[in-house]
């Protein structure tokens, strides 16, 4: 009986010894439009950080593994530990402070399908867009046993959004302009980036004077892609709130089709006007020219 009951011990040891082993694997990280038009081209340059959430089979937060200053290439590898058992990883690249607040989250309670990811920030009570790019991906049902032993296991990351630069020509004393664009401002569920709201949320942007350029130039972002959406880009003069010009993106995008934004790392509009006499403008976008009248397409 008592040679049973050390079997016994011996045996149910063991089982909680695997239960809490851990394994450390690579996870391959891809910044490249692999899925689109663009495949294996990278799509956006610069340098940010990365933050790997993982969940287990229930979709309870397990860990999360964050790597600051990456710079983006074809492929990034991240190094992870996870307990046993088979998980869920999402990856957000691009993030910035205020966009997601980790203390939502609580090892063995919080779970993925509750959890959403803001395109936005708020800044002195309105919706603001970063100009660095976010990036979202996901790797489902990866057991970790498994990956310890076998090759990287590989995240293709999709680009979300789009570093938005505007410049706008000035022929008058100082002012004040603001940059609204609509169906800009959405959540995402973390899990399937799902939008929960779009239609009628904006963000805004101050425009700030460049006196040796003699332009107001302001940094925002785009959500992308635009095949479900039709956002509209607005430049108000806030001190007498008139709308000095106003253009459907889509349309602007359309009338050039020798330009695939989808591969290019960053949209650069800017708007010439000529003198308050003429209401003609003339729209650049990413060297290409337009020109259209009444500030209005």
């Amino acid at each position: 009986m008592a040679l049973l009951m050390v079997t016994m011990l011996v045996a149910l040891n063991g089982c909680i010894k695997d239960d809490l082993s851990e394994y450390t694997f690579d996870i391959v990280l891809s910044f490249t439009d692999r899925g689109g038009s663009c495949p294996d081209k990278t799509v956006y340059t610069g340098a940010t950080g990365i933050t790997v959430y993982a969940f287990d089979e229930s979709g309870k937060f397990v860990e999360k593994f964050t790597q600051k200053d990456i710079t983006f290439s074809p492929e990034h590898t991240l190094t992870v530990t996870l307990p046993h058992g088979n998980h869920t990883l999402i990856a957000w690249a691009g993030t910035v402070q205020g966009q997601f607040e980790d203390r939502l989250l609580v090892k063995g309670v919080t779970n993925m399908n509750d959890l959403i990811m803001p395109s936005f920030t708020i800044n002195k009570g309105i919706k603001v867009m970063s100009d660095q790019v976010l990036f979202y991906g996901i790797l489902k049902n990866i057991n970790a046993e498994t990956a310890s032993y076998t090759k990287a296991q590989r995240i293709d990351l999709r680009d979300m959004t789009k570093p938005l630069y505007v410049s706008l020509e000035k022929y008058d004393a100082q002012r004040n302009y603001q940059v609204r664009i609509n169906q800009n401002a959405t959540l995402w569920r973390f899990e399937t980036t799902e939008l929960i709201n779009a239609n009628g949320h904006f963000t805004m942007t101050e425009l700030l004077e460049d006196k040796p350029s003699a332009t107001y130039t302001g940094k925002t972002g785009l959500l992308w892609r635009l095949e479900d959406r039709n956002p509209t880009i607005t430049i108000r003069d806030m001190e007498t709130g008139i709308d000095i010009f106003s253009a459907d993106l889509k349309e602007l995008i359309k009338k050039l089709p020798q330009l695939n934004l989808n591969c290019e790392p960053y949209i650069d509009l800017r708007i010439i006007r000529k003198f308050p006499t003429q209401a003609q403008v003339t729209i650049v976008i990413n060297g290409w020219k337009l020109i259209e009248s009444e500030g209005s397409i």
